[in-house]
């Protein structure tokens, strides 16, 4: 028995909801092939996302790294890319967050260029859905905590580095990894990031 479908959620969404509805299919044994819709994002916003991401890097052609700055992360993993934006001058690091992370993803992105100085952390602010799409639109890779923004990446065909708790990790590389685009998967301890590393250098492989 297959069940195939397309999964149409409202934008704010709960992700516990959906992952809870996966549970129940992979409970009863009943394969879960997700189709994709097709994202139409207007015109004008894509346009206004390359043209930030042009005046704000001045390079032709960046090399665009996103990052969702969700509160899954033990904590902020900005630092780890430190040694990566200081000595490349053509990677940059797109900082993306929702709204009821703001706070603390402010906090990361204000700590890290207090300490380091860099000009390379790229950060728009709050986004509606269809802006955070279209500055996707205009990355190379995604990286991020399991959760809507990995999906959303995967849709607009964008290698993912995805990070899963260690306690869950081999269930959701199996059940939960991004469709369709090429992805790393690496597991993320409660209280530490000791696995970044890692996945900084699993990225270098994808430029």
């Amino acid at each position: 028995m297959a069940l195939t479908h397309c999964w149409v959620c409202r934008a704010d969404s709960k992700i516990h909801e959906l992952e809870a509805y996966g549970k129940i299919l992979s409970t009863l044994n009943i394969p879960f092939y997700p189709s994709f819709p097709e994202l139409n994002l207007s015109a004008k916003s894509v346009t206004q996302a390359e043209t930030w991401i042009s005046e704000n890097t001045r390079l032709q052609t960046p090399k665009i790294i996103a990052i969702h700055l969700g509160s899954r992360w033990a904590e902020n993993p900005l630092p780890f890319f430190k040694d990566l934006l200081t000595h490349d001058s053509d990677f940059f690091l797109l900082t993306l967050y929702a709204s009821d992370e703001e706070k603390k993803a402010s906090e990361w992105i204000s700590e890290f260029r207090q300490e380091n100085g860099s000009k390379k952390i790229l950060a728009p602010g709050l986004l509606s859905l269809e802006q955070y799409a279209c500055y996707l639109k205009s990355c190379q890779i995604f990286i991020g905590v399991d959760g809507g923004p990995v999906h959303l990446a995967s849709i607009l065909k964008k290698p993912v580095i995805v990070f899963y708790p260690i306690d869950q990790f081999d269930f959701r590389v199996v059940k939960w990894h991004p469709w369709g685009v090429q992805y790393k998967a690496f597991p993320l301890l409660k209280k530490s990031l000791i696995s970044v590393p890692d996945a900084v250098l699993a990225l270098l492989n994808w430029f």
